[in-house]
């Protein structure tokens, strides 16, 4: 797999791949750690926003989403590993074709299951602007 465009091809997109799956761990790692506290708050009552009064409101964490989290948390980890891991093949010369289409097919798995459920997790009304983010940045 030694082809001279290959080099100009697969490094712009793997630097785009590791910028957007480090962005969405950061995203799901913070969320998943202000939910798993199993509360949030919106302020306190001395905050003043735009001519009204913003009290502080304890929610509960849904159990659904630690697990979505958690699960994008997952999803990018093997993620990052598999980029890496083609990389450093690339880099040593020994990425067959047949090896670097199944990198590419188990991250585009991953992050379809992902976006299916954020599609799924917006219909039934969790939290849709967290998980629009989430699916701007899984494609």
């Amino acid at each position: 797999m030694d082809v001279p465009y290959l080099r100009g091809v697969l490094i712009p997109f793997w630097v785009l791949q590791l910028i957007f799956i480090i962005i969405s761990l950061g995203d799901s790692a913070y969320l998943l750690s202000v939910y798993s506290q199993g509360q949030t708050e919106t302020g306190t009552c001395d905050d003043y926003y735009y001519g009204y009064y913003a009290c502080s409101v304890t929610l509960p964490s849904p159990p659904i989403l630690l697990a979505f989290y958690g699960l994008v948390v997952a999803f990018a980890i093997v993620s990052i590993a598999l980029i890496v891991t083609e990389i450093v093949l690339y880099a040593r010369h020994r990425l067959p074709v047949k090896v670097h289409f199944a990198f590419q097919l188990t991250n585009v798995v991953l992050w379809a299951v992902l976006f299916a459920m954020c599609i799924n997790g917006i219909v039934v009304g969790y939290d849709s602007v967290l998980i629009i983010v989430s699916v701007i940045v899984s494609w």
